[in-house]
């Protein structure tokens, strides 16, 4: 499964045709996901997300972020979906992974803010 996130995250990220407004809720959930899992002790990600595996932590995050007021606007055609944030977005969540303190055992609190990026929160409406 590791393979298949990879793939699809490197698919995302570099072919750019492939990431659309409507594909880029999955996407984010399956990067976001795998990143936290990879950097984050499993004990404490269940802490204060209450997940207790990748696959729910995707299908939960998916979910949320297709309840979302800027997801929703580009569904009813009010905003635009912008791939070269999107695509920045991704990179951030997923280059978190390269740094030191990502051994299973970062502070979940330090994921968060090592993925915080501007253009995460504008990828459908600035």
């Amino acid at each position: 499964m590791r393979i298949e996130l990879v793939c699809i995250l490197a698919s995302a990220v570099f072919l750019g045709g492939c990431l659309t407004g409507n594909s880029y809720p999955a996407e984010r959930a399956r990067t976001l996901c795998d990143s936290l899992f990879t950097c984050v002790d499993p004990d404490e990600v269940e802490f204060w997300t209450r997940y207790d595996s990748v696959e729910e932590c995707v299908a939960e995050e998916r979910d949320l972020f297709e309840d979302s007021a800027g997801y929703e606007s580009f569904l009813d055609g009010d905003c635009p979906f912008d791939a070269d944030k999107a695509k920045r977005c991704l990179e951030e969540i997923s280059e978190v992974k390269s740094d030191s303190d990502c051994d299973g055992n970062m502070s979940f609190l330090v994921f968060v803010i090592d993925i915080a990026d501007d253009d995460c929160a504008e990828v459908y409406c600035d």
